[in-house]
């Protein structure tokens, strides 16, 4: 029954307004709730599983590197903001519009996708698409792990390629690091990173993750490391052209990879600017790759061989050429790639990989 002064209208009136007041409260709830869990979603780096890789070629002949960041998602930072996956692949991401500018190529494979005991077949696929795809350069981006109170950056070289050392060195001269004298070289073969890839190649450790000081810096320092790392990559590119010098001639490039069935032009050029003189081009092994009097090389089978250009009075430069695939059969069909083909160039000597479909 109503009271006194009250008609069913009014009450009708009062009953909507507070239908709405529940229904606007209810609203605000939700709604704060969503904006907690995007905060929180935001706060938390997301392990990224499902990237796909990317890959960038511009002009033919440019030169072009493998960004192989981390694939250990399971190694946490100490401070249990992420993960050295999580880190490294920022770091690798960052580089990509230096090495844009620089006109340098790259590609960057997907993340880890399976555990620690899949990291073999994870990596032999990536050394396997650094060679499909033409790289003539792998960077593998690390953080490190000891004690907790080690700090510093260690980059490691190949001791069976000379050109993994030098690529060591221009990195070290190059990463940022801000104690320049705990920028360490190192080698270690048995790391999968190390055998694996064909081409020249280098691991480096940014700093230490299991370290405070470190981590805060790793964490604050993405873009400068990229482009510390963009700029080793550069640096070491200009260097494979026009160091092979001899008595005023340089050829341009000392080091070159190439396939099956591909081909590069070598160029010899005076440093003192007169005439360039007669040469004769040799290839050491032609079976591997032939070249013409032009300076016309093309990769034949896998191998090994020293391309070079001597001029009348015996003054010589050359080119070293690392040819990975299948022999070429001059005017036959195709021809299956050989059993137990093996990573590596000459100078390695690894077990069998299978290639990736």
């Amino acid at each position: 029954m109503l009271k006194r002064g009250w008609s069913e209208r009014k009450m009708n009136r009062i009953l909507k307004k507070l239908v709405s007041a529940v229904a606007l409260g209810l609203t605000v709830c939700l709604f704060s709730a969503s904006l907690c869990s995007a905060a929180a979603a935001a706060a938390e780096p997301t392990q990224e599983r499902t990237i796909a890789t990317q890959q960038y070629d511009g002009p033919n002949g440019r030169f072009k590197v493998y960004l192989s960041p981390s694939a250990q998602p399971w190694n946490p930072y100490c401070d249990g903001s992420g993960s050295e996956e999580y880190y490294m692949r920022q770091v690798a991401t960052a580089m990509i519009p230096y090495l844009q500018s620089y006109g340098i190529d790259y590609v960057l494979p997907g993340a880890q996708t399976g555990s620690s005991s899949t990291q073999k077949a994870f990596l032999t696929n990536r050394a396997n698409e650094a060679k499909n795809t033409g790289c003539d350069l792998y960077l593998a981006i690390h953080s490190n792990a000891a004690n907790g109170n080690t700090r510093g950056t260690r980059i490691y070289y190949y001791t069976k390629s000379s050109e993994s050392l030098r690529f060591a060195k221009v990195l070290q001269s190059n990463f940022n690091y801000p104690d320049k004298s705990n920028i360490k070289l190192a080698y270690n073969d048995a790391l999968m990173e190390m055998y694996l890839p064909t081409m020249p190649h280098a691991l480096i450790e940014t700093a230490f993750h299991d370290n405070a000081q470190d981590v805060t810096w790793i964490k604050s320092n993405i873009n400068t490391m990229a482009k510390s790392l963009a700029d080793a990559v550069n640096a070491y590119a200009q260097g494979s052209s026009g160091t092979s010098v001899a008595a005023g001639l340089s050829m341009n490039r000392i080091f070159a990879n190439l396939s099956t069935g591909t081909a590069i032009i070598l160029n010899v050029s005076s440093t003192t600017g007169q005439a360039v003189p007669t040469l004769t081009w040799r290839s050491s092994n032609p079976a591997v790759a032939s070249v013409d009097q032009g300076g016309f090389v093309l990769g034949m089978s896998a191998g090994d061989t020293v391309i070079s250009a001597t001029t009348p009075t015996g003054q010589s430069v050359s080119c070293t050429v690392t040819v990975t695939g299948p022999t070429m059969q001059i005017g036959g069909g195709p021809v299956a790639s050989a059993e137990g083909e093996y990573i590596g160039d000459s100078t390695e000597e690894t077990g069998p990989i299978t290639p990736t479909a």
